[in-house]
This record gives C-alpha cells, structure tokens and sequence, in this order.
C-alpha cells in the first residue's frame, strides 16, 4: 500500500466523476483507471494527469 501518493482520495474523486453524468463520456477511462488504482492501492502522476485533462475535457466541452 502507498502512503504517499493519498490513492483513497483519488479512488473516492474517480467514483464520484463515474457517477456524474458530465463525465460519461469519458467513463470507460475513469472506472478503468479507478480499477488499476484500488487494485494497486497506488496511483501514478500519469493517472492524476489523465484525471485532471478529463476534468478540463468536461468544462470546455461545448456539448453541455
């Protein structure tokens, strides 16, 4: 388990993204990563990067 990286934080942010309708579009990659990161108990810089551009994606995307 990493102590460091706070992967509980993030696992409860990806749960809630998976759950708002905002970011259906990009569900497959947020339940995808969240699997990865409970499996591992760890999350990567990668992931937290992937995590925050879809976050961006979701508030300029003009669809709604």
């Amino acid at each position: 388990m990493c102590q460091k990286c706070e992967w509980q934080d993030v696992l409860a942010e990806l749960n809630d993204l998976c759950a708002d309708n905002d970011y259906e579009w990009a569900n497959d990659t947020l339940s995808g990563i969240a699997e990865w990161v409970e499996e591992n108990q760890h999350v990567t810089e990668k992931q937290i990067d992937a995590i925050d551009n879809i976050k961006d994606g979701a508030i300029r995307d003009p669809r709604g």
